[in-house]
C-alpha cells in the first residue's frame, strides 16, 4: 500500500526525511500521533495526513482540489474523474457518505483504501494498514 513514496508500515524517521517536520501533531485514535503537512499555501492546495504507530506509517491520507502528482495511488491523482477512477479501480464495493459537504466516500474493501468524490472528482485518497483502517 503506497501513495507516491510513501508506504505503510515505513519507519517514521524515512517519513520525516522526505516530508521534513509536519506543519501539526495531534494524538489520533487506536493510539497514534497524526502528522499533517501541507503543500501550499490555500485552501485548494493538497495536504497530506499520516498515521504513526510505534515508530511506523499505518495510515496515509492525501487531501485537495489541486493534484498532487507526486502523491499517485495505483494511478489515481487528486482531481482524477470519476470515469478514470472506475476504469482503474473497477467500481467502489461501498459508496456513502463523507463528513465532507457533497462529498461522498468510495471504499474498496475488503482491501483497506478508499476514496472522497466530490463533483465527479477525487478530492482524498487513503490508504492504511488493516488495524487501522
Amino acid at each position: 500500500m503506497r501513495v507516491g513514496p510513501l508506504v505503510v508500515g515505513m519507519e517514521a524517521a524515512a517519513l520525516r526525511a522526505l516530508l521534513g517536520e509536519p506543519s501539526r501533531q495531534i494524538q489520533g485514535p487506536k493510539d497514534t500521533t497524526v502528522w499533517a503537512c501541507f503543500f501550499g499555501k490555500t485552501n485548494d492546495d493538497p495536504y497530506l495526513v499520516a498515521s504513526i504507530w510505534q515508530d511506523r506509517l499505518v495510515a496515509i491520507q492525501v487531501t485537495g482540489r489541486l493534484p498532487a502528482d507526486k502523491y499517485v495511488f495505483n494511478g489515481i491523482t487528486l482531481g482524477a474523474t470519476a470515469e478514470s477512477v472506475t476504469r482503474q479501480l473497477g467500481k467502489p464495493m461501498l459508496v456513502g457518505p463523507s463528513s465532507q459537504a457533497n462529498t461522498d466516500v468510495w471504499s474498496y474493501q475488503p482491501w483497506t483504501f478508499s476514496l472522497e468524490m466530490s463533483g465527479d472528482r477525487v478530492t482524498s485518497i487513503r490508504v492504511a494498514d488493516p488495524q487501522f483502517n
